[in-house]
């Protein structure tokens, strides 16, 4: 993306049974433009994979495997590229691979629907009831609810960019592909992180905390801890630009094929964002999550306004203020201009900041000075992993 370089960075951290954590030097970071190979083209857009073959810290061999996808234009324009070169990725996970995860879900069941709304209820309920093979149908069914109740509040771009992947698909899936239908089918699942929540990590250290190693300036992190599932084999790396229009920043995130909002990335000269869902330890609810409602910005539709409309982390900390809030989470903003990263706690009530100071009053972990971090456990957090690794 010209002068905003993706990196890829494989995070290797090992715990030892000691009273003290042992951890290992800090792993390779890999360019990821020179390791991509592209094999689709569509328009002024293309698509590939990133493959990075490495030693281990312990000698063994190991990969890195990413899909990677560059858009090119306006809104509609970036969303039939990214349908028609992705089709296929996108109809296996979203009709295959999160089908299969569903169902793994529903055998092992054990998640409170007490603090939705009755009619989400319903269909979450009814899950628990007709069995595992019906879970495909029943979820789908609740993030048509979801969508229903949100899509007021949708931002018209990504309304453009969902109608454009539609497209996109059919035109290379051919025969009685509806545009109508897979335009629905993506604005449907494109709901599915307002209903399945990643408990991971997010962390920024810079000034004194990043003196040596990065002469001071900010370095942040979002680690994935989502566990197992269809993740991990389906991770894009998703750059966009259009060079029409001036005010729109090149970014780049990661999301899953199909997915328009975003989870984590970084803009040219703008912010750079990391999430996690805001779990509260004493909650009476066995989900431990903040109070919601679904009738707002969907959380990841907020992060992407975030990244590829603010400049700063003052614009972005107005923004997530002045917008109609649906579920908890942290975010934390970080920003070329100051090379400092706060974190947003945000919820349907109110969406307040913190840093490095603040922050321990919320997470009750040890200050570090120039380190703002919240682990991936419900907070107040009493473990102490993630300080002792900083």
């Amino acid at each position: 993306m010209n002068s905003l370089t993706a990196t890829v960075v494989l995070a290797l951290v090992a715990a030892s049974q000691a009273a003290v954590t042992d951890y290992p030097e800090p792993p390779q970071i890999f360019d990821a433009l020179s390791n991509t190979k592209y094999m689709k083209h569509s328009g002024k857009s293309r698509a590939g994979t990133i493959n990075i073959e490495f030693p281990a810290a312990d000698g063994t061999d190991d990969y890195i495997k990413l899909g990677r996808i560059d858009l090119v234009g306006d809104s509609a324009t970036r969303g039939y590229d990214y349908g028609k070169m992705l089709a296929h990725e996108i109809i296996k996970f979203v009709d295959h691979d999160l089908n299969k995860f569903y169902i793994d879900m529903v055998m092992d069941l054990n998640f409170d629907t007490s603090g939705l709304p009755e009619g989400l209820q319903k269909i979450l309920n009814a899950v628990k009831v007709v069995g595992a093979h019906k879970a495909p149908d029943l979820f789908n069914e609740a993030f048509t609810w979801v969508y229903e109740n949100e899509k007021q509040y949708f931002p018209q771009h990504l309304i453009d960019e969902m109608n454009g992947m539609g497209e996109g698909i059919c035109a290379t899936l051919g025969g009685d592909c509806s545009n109508e239908e897979m335009t629905s089918k993506i604005m449907s699942v494109n709901m599915l992180p307002e209903l399945i929540k990643m408990a991971c990590t997010a962390y920024g250290a810079w000034g004194k905390a990043n003196s040596i190693s990065n002469n001071g300036t900010l370095t942040q992190v979002r680690a994935l801890d989502f566990g197992t599932g269809p993740w991990g084999n389906n991770t894009v790396i998703v750059t966009h630009r259009n060079p029409l229009d001036n005010n729109m920043r090149p970014f780049v995130s990661v999301s899953f094929p199909g997915l328009v909002g975003a989870i984590t990335g970084i803009a040219k000269d703008g912010v750079g964002i990391s999430e996690k869902v805001w779990m509260v330890s004493d909650s009476d609810s066995r989900s431990n999550l903040q109070p919601g409602r679904y009738d707002g910005v969907p959380d990841v539709f907020a992060l992407r306004e975030i990244l590829q409309n603010t400049k700063n982390r003052a614009e972005a900390e107005m923004y997530v203020n002045s917008i109609r809030r649906t579920w908890g989470m942290w975010v934390g903003i970080g920003d070329f201009e100051s090379q400092q990263l706060d974190l947003v706690a945000y919820r349907r009530e109110d969406a307040i900041v913190y840093t490095d100071v603040t922050t321990p009053s919320m997470t009750s972990q040890p200050f570090l000075e120039n380190v703002a971090y919240v682990d991936r456990h419900p907070q107040p957090s009493n473990d102490q992993v993630l300080p002792t690794a900083l």
